[in-house]
């Protein structure tokens, strides 16, 4: 699934997320994946709902495989319930922060690459390149 707007995403498995507005936290899905930002599923609309009317815009993240955790920092793009009344939804947001850890983490369970020009390189040594953040 790729699209201009948001890069290349990736569909993935068995990644939890532990979400938290900065009082309450909860549970949800990681159901795909870019270099820059993931979509979580099945996070109770409750959740959604009160963030949205407390205008948060930010939540903090643990996302867990079965072989890391790395913690972030999330900033909403989207969000809608799954179905018309479920009490759950899905949300997207965009990593505001550790992301050369982000990025690792997705490019070692996905085929995404990272994909760069030259501008946005600085090379070490060993004609290693390393993407600037």
């Amino acid at each position: 699934m790729e699209s201009t707007k948001r890069g290349k995403r990736e569909e993935i498995q068995n990644i939890i997320v532990d979400i938290s507005d900065g009082q309450v936290p909860c549970k949800g899905i990681v159901l795909n994946v870019s270099l820059k930002g993931l979509a979580i599923t099945d996070i109770p609309s409750k959740f959604i709902e009160k963030a949205c009317a407390k205008n948060v815009k930010r939540f903090t993240a643990i996302v867990s495989s079965d072989t890391d955790t790395i913690r972030i920092t999330l900033i909403p793009r989207w969000a809608n319930k799954k179905e018309k009344n479920s009490v759950y939804a899905n949300a997207g947001f965009e990593i505001a922060n550790e992301l050369s850890k982000w990025q690792h983490f997705v490019m070692h369970r996905t085929s995404i690459v990272l994909e760069s020009n030259e501008d946005d390189c600085v090379w070490g040594k060993n004609n290693t390149k390393y993407l600037r953040v």
